[in-house]
């Protein structure tokens, strides 16, 4: 654990902008408020997720296209972690109609989030890049950052999935 907290410190001293550095260590470990719905309305699951030990949970806007477009993406990261991680997209729109092609056809977990609990409830950044958090079973964050956008939070998610 010690030798992660000083790549994790690396990592985030050699960006070049200080936000990600206190975002970082403002979230590490915080306990995520989690929906009391969530494990019940998870789309395409056949699987039970308390026995996981990771949740990978991207927060899009299912109202942008650029958002949804990048599920093929997820996709791929969720076929490359291993089975104690699952990769769950909590989408959040005013109109989910338009997204049943994308919920049907790309074997993932999904989650209709309509009162934007998850943003709201654990007033998340801004950022769009810190819409995704991987948490453990106990619902604290161990990563956040988008590991499609960086290769450097994309490394580490796989260094975290390889315990």
């Amino acid at each position: 654990m010690k030798n992660k907290l000083i790549i994790i410190i690396l990592l985030f001293t050699s960006c070049q902008n200080i936000q990600y550095r206190l975002i970082f260590f403002k979230w590490h470990n915080k306990k995520i408020i989690i929906p009391n719905d969530f494990n019940n309305n998870i789309f395409n699951s056949i699987d039970s997720l308390t026995s996981i030990n990771y949740r990978l949970i991207n927060i899009i806007d299912g109202s942008c296209s650029f958002c949804v477009g990048e599920l093929k993406s997820w996709e791929n990261i969720a076929n490359e972690l291993p089975a104690h991680i699952k990769v769950i997209i909590v989408i959040h729109s005013a109109n989910y109609y338009y997204l049943d092609d994308y919920l049907n056809n790309i074997p993932m977990l999904f989650y209709i989030d309509d009162e934007n609990f998850f943003l709201t409830k654990n007033k998340l950044p801004e950022n769009i890049f810190f819409h995704t958090l991987l948490i453990n079973n106990e619902n604290k964050v161990k990563l956040i950052g988008n590991p499609i956008k960086s290769k450097e939070i994309k490394e580490l998610l796989f260094e975290i999935a390889q315990q």
